[in-house]
């Protein structure tokens, strides 16, 4: 609805979508954005959302008085996720499994291939299983700070924001693109607290 175009100028708060799609410059967020709109399957909706890191959802019901309703078919929203307010004919749905960034395994994510379609259910899944478990970070203009709490050997860290190779992290580790087209980090030391990405 007409929340995008304002939502983040009010609240301290990241979006995957702002008012113009065109514009997106993830690979897959096309794909997305038709089973997030159109598609019926809530496992999709959910794995999308997920691999986007999309936390929070609004979603504009039939009895809404917003005017613009993104989402064609309602019913599936309710099928997933957790909503956690409602009011009017719009609520808000929590993600419980999305985080900005996350710890993976390198070598199952080695193998995942990259989804052929929005639709790709499979190769979906399979990204989404090399996730190990989430972590902490925080955003500022062009700036991502990801801390790492520990590093095990063959773990690496995805970073929910379109791979683009202007990404540059300040002690050195490398930036690459996921199977998702998401940032895969490469750390160039194991024991840092956290890496700094900056958009140069």
């Amino acid at each position: 609805g007409s929340t995008v175009f304002w939502a983040n100028a009010l609240y301290d708060l990241n979006q995957v979508r702002g008012g113009v799609d065109k514009v997106a410059t993830h690979p897959y967020w096309d794909h997305a954005a038709f089973q997030l709109r159109e598609g019926y399957s809530p496992e999709l909706a959910e794995g999308w959302l997920e691999s986007l890191g999309v936390s929070y959802v609004l979603v504009h019901g039939p009895k809404s008085t917003e005017a613009y309703h993104d989402f064609k078919n309602v019913d599936k929203w309710n099928k997933l996720g957790k909503t956690i307010w409602q009011e009017g004919g719009d609520k808000i749905i929590e993600i419980p499994d999305a985080s900005l960034a996350w710890i993976v395994e390198l070598k199952r994510l080695e193998e995942v291939e990259s989804p052929e379609s929005g639709s790709d259910q499979v190769a979906l899944g399979n990204y989404l299983e090399t996730k190990i478990r989430p972590i902490q970070t925080e955003y500022e203009a062009n700036k991502i700070v990801v801390s790492i709490d520990k590093l095990n050997e063959g773990e690496r860290i995805v970073v929910a924001e379109s791979y683009d190779r202007n990404w540059r992290a300040r002690d050195g580790s490398k930036i690459l693109k996921d199977p998702l087209g998401n940032i895969l980090i490469i750390p160039s030391d194991y024991s840092a607290s956290s890496i700094s990405l900056k958009y140069k």
